[in-house]
């Protein structure tokens, strides 16, 4: 286990998620090693709130941050889009 690993747990634990919480959360990819720490523990945070409020478990937590993040990603390339071809249009 690398340390970054033993720190996200660690970080888990002092949320009080299970640590199998940072397991799904590595298996959808939603770590990467370039983030800062602070980002890290949001998206624990984030998976904590679902998992208390609306009672998914750790592996829908972590299915549903990705896909959040994956449909910010789309929206933000979507805007991105249209003000291009409103920029084109201009010209």
């Amino acid at each position: 286990m690398t340390p970054e690993i033993r720190l996200l747990r660690q970080v888990a634990r002092e949320l009080a998620l299970p640590v199998s919480a940072v397991d799904f959360g590595l298996e959808c990819g939603l770590f990467s090693p370039e983030e800062a720490l602070e980002s890290h523990r949001g998206i624990l945070r984030c998976m904590r709130r679902l998992m208390r409020d609306l009672e998914v478990n750790a592996a829908g937590a972590a299915l549903i941050v990705r896909m959040r993040h994956e449909i910010e990603t789309l929206q933000n390339e979507l805007d991105r889009s249209r003000v291009g071809e409103l920029n084109s249009r201009d010209t």
